[in-house]
Formats: structure tokens, C-alpha cells, sequence
């Protein structure tokens, strides 16, 4: 298998030579209690030391697999009714859906968001696109799933119709999108949405990886022509066919949120995966990813978490896995989040997100973050020292405002410098 073809399949290989990542596809962060339950002892029958691992694409992935294991694990996936296919590469990833809608009033998109992935998975491209292409969909207009970071972002406005946001992402050098259409209409969703996949096709840069993402053709041809060419595209493909219904979104009813869960750098072990599981199946509970590195479970009734209710009361910090496994890294992302959750132990972090990325990808989004790091190395006293870039006054992408770069400090003076700037007394 190629390393392209590997990827589309959701392989990436680690750090430690013979070990591969394994992305499975969790289609709008909503998981069964039976599915989690499967995944979870498949990791421990795979990858029994590891756990699994949660992304801010509302995916699991299986960290340390075996170049041995990998069919044996992708055919016990299967057997299991878990995707893995399209989880990377330069294809269409999972589309997010944010988990708020219940709580906040707002419209369940879920069943819409699921839909425009079957409709985009039908296309012959699909799997051969120049980059990844990214789309969310938010509940409301507090836009929490991020739209100004995603190639398209839906945002509900509670009367059936969408503000949609285009062209963002984020890696070494950040873009916030720009809005492109407002109150489209539910039943244009797919039509606008195969529209932008073509023209990304036929018009994204297939030379150069670092300049080829939907954002990179709006700043090539400019925003005013980048907005014209999407609009003329998708006038044609509405015209092409007889669209169905895609059904409004609605509210969630009597669901309310009755639990949370924030991982550590995104990580469970499978035992506690396994009892999360029981608990929600038990409570008629259903179980959604969130974006920030752990579980929102919703329903009629509490969860009896037990014992897992000591995720409950973790602060929320998004790590990426950083050289603990990934080639890319330049700093232990990972062990910087266990020092941070050890210095603000006990401290009001006034529900705000924490993210650490281990390298200028920025896999870990600190370019839209309130507050992040992003890991450099940096000579001090002639010695090569890990560093962290301080970014801070983002929105989490659900607005254009990207988070300012400030101070770089060593690695070991980032917890103390957290501490004291980012959560003062009363926050």
C-alpha cells in the first residue's frame, strides 16, 4: 500500500519505525455506545498500552500499531460497522457538527451534516483532491463548530436557512475564511457544496502541498472573483438536477446536556472507554465527541459516571500528540499538557480551552485559539532548547479574529507564565 493510499484509509505512520497510526471515521462526533464499546476493545486487543485517542475532528484514532496489525485491525473495524475509509488524505475528512445545539436551543444539523457526506461520497473525485477539504456545521449563530477554519462552514440561523462561511484553514500560515453566502436555503446545502468541492478540483494547486487548499485558490484570484466563480458554479450544478429535500434542521427536544468529559491531550484508556459506554447505554444517553479533545453526552436523564467524573472536572486542553509519536514534531506537545493540568490544578479556568501544538502545523489550532502554544526549538546559552509561542485573543474560529503571536518561552517556564496571565484571580 502507498503512502497516499494508506493515508486514505486513515494509516499514518509514527515516529517509531513499524508502529502506524489508525483514524477511524466518527461521522459528526455522534457515537453509539456499541460502536465505542467495539473500538475500544479493539485497541485492547491491538494496542493494549495506548487507549484511544480523540480528535479535534471529532474522530478516534489507535495510536501504536503494528505495520503487522494493520489489515487485522482495519478488517476487525469493519466487522465492527466503523469507517475508516476517506478518515485521511486528500479527500473529504469527517464533517463536524457542533455538539452545543442541544444545550444552547439551537438546531440539531447532525442528520443534515450526514447527508451532505453521503452526497459528496458518491463523487468520482472524491478521494483525489489536490488537499483535505473541511466543513462543519453549526447550530446556531454562535457558530460553534468553527466555520472561519473550515473550506465550508454552515451556520444556522434558526429559520431554515444558513450563513455560510468559505475558504479558511489554518498550519504555518492561518487564514480566517470569509462569508460567502447568507441565508441559503437548507435544500442548497448539497448543491453548494458539490459546486466547491469541483471548483477546489479543477482549480486547487496540485504542485505545491503547501499552497494547495481552497483558501490558497482564494488568495490566488482574489476574494471578490474567488466568491463570483463559487457563485456561478453553484447556480450550474443547481440547475443540473432535481435537488431532494434535505428536511430543515429542528431542535433536540426534551435532550439536554447531562455530562462532559475532557480527556487528557484527548486520550482514554480503553477500560474507561469501555465504561463510558455502559454508562450511556444504561442511561439511554447519547455519546458526541466534542471538539475539544473529549465526550458531551445528552439525553433525558443523568449519567452515572462513577468514577469517570474525574474527567468532568479537568480543564479543557487540546494537545496534539506531538513528538511523543509524530515525525513532524518539534516539542512533547503531550507532556506539556500534563504540566499545565498539574500547574492549574485546583484554578477557575472559567471553562476556557487551552491548546498546545508541537510544530508550526498547528494541528492543535492555536492560530484561532484564546490562548495556545505552538512548540519551536530556539538556542539558549548554546543549548537547543524547547520553546513554546504564546498566541493569545482568538475567537476558536467562530469569528474572522485569529489569535496574536506573543512571547516565546522555554518549555519550562510556560506553566507559572499560564498561570499567572491567562486565568487571574476571578476568572
Amino acid at each position: 500500500m502507498t503512502t497516499s493510499n494508506s493515508r486514505l484509509y486513515g494509516v499514518y505512520a509514527q515516529k517509531q519505525e513499524g508502529f502506524f497510526m489508525q483514524r477511524v471515521r466518527v461521522p459528526g462526533g455522534r457515537i453509539g455506545a456499541s460502536h465505542l464499546r467495539a473500538l475500544a476493545q479493539i485497541a485492547m486487543r491491538f494496542t493494549p498500552d495506548t487507549g484511544l485517542h480523540l480528535t479535534t475532528r471529532q474522530d478516534i484514532e489507535l495510536h501504536d500499531v503494528r505495520e503487522a496489525d494493520i489489515l487485522a485491525v482495519q478488517t476487525q473495524l469493519h466487522k465492527a460497522g466503523l469507517s475508516f475509509i476517506g478518515a485521511g488524505g486528500d479527500s473529504l475528512r469527517n464533517i463536524t457538527v457542533c455538539g452545543q445545539c442541544e444545550k444552547c436551543g439551537g438546531e440539531d444539523v447532525y442528520s443534515i451534516a450526514v447527508k451532505v457526506e453521503e452526497t459528496l461520497s458518491k463523487l468520482a473525485f472524491i478521494r483525489e483532491l489536490p488537499r483535505k477539504f473541511k466543513i462543519s456545521f453549526s447550530g446556531c449563530l454562535r457558530a460553534c463548530a468553527r466555520p472561519f477554519i473550515n473550506d465550508l462552514g454552515f451556520v444556522a440561523r434558526g429559520d431554515g436557512s444558513f450563513d455560510v462561511i468559505g475558504a479558511g484553514s489554518l498550519g504555518a500560515r492561518p487564514s480566517a475564511g470569509i462569508k460567502l453566502f447568507s441565508a441559503l436555503p437548507a435544500g442548497h446545502i448539497e448543491a453548494l457544496c458539490t459546486a466547491a468541492v469541483e471548483m477546489f478540483a479543477e482549480m486547487g494547486d496540485r504542485t505545491n502541498r503547501r499552497a494547495a487548499r481552497l483558501r490558497h485558490v482564494r488568495q490566488r484570484i482574489g476574494d471578490e472573483q474567488f466568491a463570483a466563480e463559487l457563485r456561478s458554479r453553484f447556480e450550474s450544478v443547481l440547475k443540473r438536477q432535481v435537488w431532494p429535500e434535505i428536511g430543515r434542521a429542528c431542535g433536540a427536544g426534551k435532550n439536554r446536556r447531562v455530562g462532559v468529559l475532557n480527556l487528557p491531550s484527548g486520550n482514554i484508556p480503553c477500560q474507561d472507554a469501555i465504561a463510558l459506554a455502559d454508562a450511556a447505554e444504561f442511561a439511554g444517553a447519547t455519546i458526541y465527541i466534542h471538539l475539544d479533545h473529549g465526550f458531551e453526552l445528552y439525553g433525558e436523564r443523568a449519567v452515572e459516571l462513577g468514577y469517570l467524573s474525574k474527567y468532568s472536572s479537568m480543564p479543557r486542553i487540546v494537545a496534539c500528540p506531538g513528538s511523543a509519536s509524530c515525525p513532524n514534531a518539534i516539542t512533547d506537545s503531550t507532556g506539556m499538557g500534563d504540566l499545565l493540568r498539574s500547574e492549574l490544578h485546583g484554578v477557575n479556568t472559567g471553562n476556557k480551552t487551552m491548546r498546545i501544538s508541537g510544530c508550526p502545523n498547528d494541528c492543535a489550532q492555536c492560530a484561532a485559539s484564546g490562548i495556545g502554544l505552538i512548540g519551536l526549538v530556539r538556542t539558549i546559552d548554546g543549548v537547543r532548547t524547547q520553546c513554546y509561542r504564546v498566541m493569545t485573543g482568538g475567537e476558536e474560529g467562530t469569528t474572522s479574529q485569529m489569535a496574536k503571536e506573543g512571547v516565546i518561552l522555554p518549555a519550562g517556564q510556560v506553566g507559572q507564565f499560564v498561570k499567572e496571565h491567562s486565568f487571574g484571580p476571578g476568572e
